[in-house]
Formats: C-alpha cells, sequence, structure tokens
C-alpha cells in the first residue's frame, strides 16, 4: 500500500468573501512534488480524501486563510486508482498532474521555487491594494 503526502491549505475563494479548504499539492516517498490545478483544487472534489480521518484532523487544523497542513495518507485501492494511474503516473480528474521544480539549497533543504513565487505575487498584489486605497483617501482630502 502506497502513501502519498497531500498539501492542504485554507484558500480564499474567487469572490474573496469566504474561506475553502484546498488540496494543492502531492508530494510522493521519492520528494517528488506535483501540482493540484486551482480549477481541481477544491477538497469538495476529492471525495475519497474527505473521509479519512487525516482530513478532519487537518480541517480542524487550519483555522486562518493561507494556512497549510502537510499529511500522509496511505493509498488504499479505490483512492489510489484516482490519484495513480497504472502506470504510477500521478493524476485527477482524467488529467495527469505536472511536476514543480524543486531546488536543493547549500544547507541540504529542499525549497519548492513555485510557491515562493505564489507568496511574492500575493505581496506585491497586497502592497498594490494598500497603494491604491491610500490613494483614493488622499484623493478624497485633496478633492473636498
Amino acid at each position: 500500500m502506497e502513501q502519498l503526502r497531500f498539501e492542504f491549505a485554507l484558500l480564499p475563494t474567487s469572490d474573496g468573501k469566504s474561506n475553502i479548504y484546498c488540496v494543492t499539492s502531492i508530494t510522493t516517498k521519492d520528494q517528488k512534488m506535483f501540482a493540484i490545478p486551482e480549477e481541481i483544487q477544491s477538497v469538495g472534489l476529492h471525495k475519497e480524501l474527505i473521509k479519512t480521518s487525516a482530513y478532519n484532523k487537518v480541517k480542524n487544523s487550519l483555522k486562518k486563510r493561507y494556512q497549510t497542513r502537510k499529511v500522509w495518507i496511505k493509498m488504499s485501492d479505490e483512492p489510489s486508482k484516482i490519484y495513480v494511474d497504472e502506470d504510477g503516473n500521478l493524476q485527477f480528474g482524467e488529467q495527469f498532474l505536472e511536476e514543480i521544480e524543486q531546488k536543493v539549497t547549500s544547507g541540504g533543504q529542499v525549497t519548492d521555487t513555485q510557491s515562493l513565487e505564489k507568496l511574492f505575487l500575493k505581496l506585491i498584489e497586497g502592497t498594490q491594494e494598500i497603494k491604491k486605497t491610500k490613494f483614493k483617501i488622499y484623493c478624497r482630502e485633496v478633492c473636498d
């Protein structure tokens, strides 16, 4: 029985008003990480994972937006067919998952470059929103 490491995250919905539990990546025993495309990240689509006790613990652990948890889950026959094809390729929803390139630092640690890029983009977006808000406040003060 194979084990896979699933990364769960509590992310904002497209309207930004509420949160949704998502599966963002899957890692194999040999440390290969695969990204789940955004359109199929909602945990509601991963019915076999919802049934596990690990998911219940993850759900209880994630309280704030953008928090993540990575947990190992044993793949019995049914979940294994959903996430791994007969040749050992990772898949979900009739599509193969893309491997995320990881770089090893001089200290021997593995870094996920795509996650760092996503965090950087969120930081930039947040900074731009703050600038827009300050500009609107400034315009109101000057125009009044």
